[in-house]
């Protein structure tokens, strides 16, 4: 995963270009503020996938999404089946796309919430900076679709500023995933 154009700007090669200085030893621990913006951004997107996963359930229940017993049900799953089946359980044509668009953001940005619960974060020294490294070639196939190489670490550098930035953001979409869910389940068991 590349970061989003809004976030490559000339702070960020700054930032990298500091990280590289420090590999592999010499990154600060991160300081309560840090732990803070990474858990509220962790746990707001836990609570997105939570109402996920009771409207896919809401709907799975209702008919509505049909599920084989080969597929292998994972919130990447689910969000393709809400976004397939749209047309199916949103009946005002006008919200159609504006719900595509949500759940599309919703699946995008999931890849910063497993970077930010799984891969070893570290502050980056005089900085307002946290580098994430990983040596896990899963994780790392996920996100960028490629083999990392043997014996690597990979990385990825955030502006600490971004990530409150991203909180903001996705407070927006959990917000609407609770309403939406709500209105959808009222719909299907009234």
């Amino acid at each position: 995963m590349g970061l989003p154009t809004e976030f490559k700007t000339e702070r960020l090669e700054y930032l990298k270009r500091k990280a590289e200085t420090c590999f592999p030893d010499n990154f600060e621990s991160l300081a309560d503020d840090d732990f803070i913006v990474l858990g509220k951004y962790i746990q707001t997107y836990s609570y997105i996938e939570l109402n996920i996963n009771r409207l896919f359930n809401t709907l799975r229940n209702a008919g509505v999404i049909k599920v084989s017993s080969n597929d292998r049900v994972s919130i990447p799953f689910i969000i393709k089946k809400l976004i397939f089946s749209v047309h199916d359980y949103v009946h005002a044509v006008s919200d159609i796309k504006d719900v595509i668009e949500k759940l599309d953001e919703i699946k995008f940005r999931r890849d910063y919430r497993n970077i930010f619960a799984h891969w070893a974060a570290k502050k980056i020294p005089d900085e307002n900076g946290i580098i994430f490294l990983t040596g896990d070639s899963n994780d790392y196939k996920k996100i960028f679709g490629e083999k990392m190489p043997h014996g690597s670490i990979s990385y990825v550098v955030f502006d600490t500023n971004d990530i409150h930035s991203l909180c903001s953001h996705m407070a927006s979409y959990e917000a609407w995933i609770a309403h939406f869910c709500s209105a959808v389940f009222d719909q299907y068991n009234s």
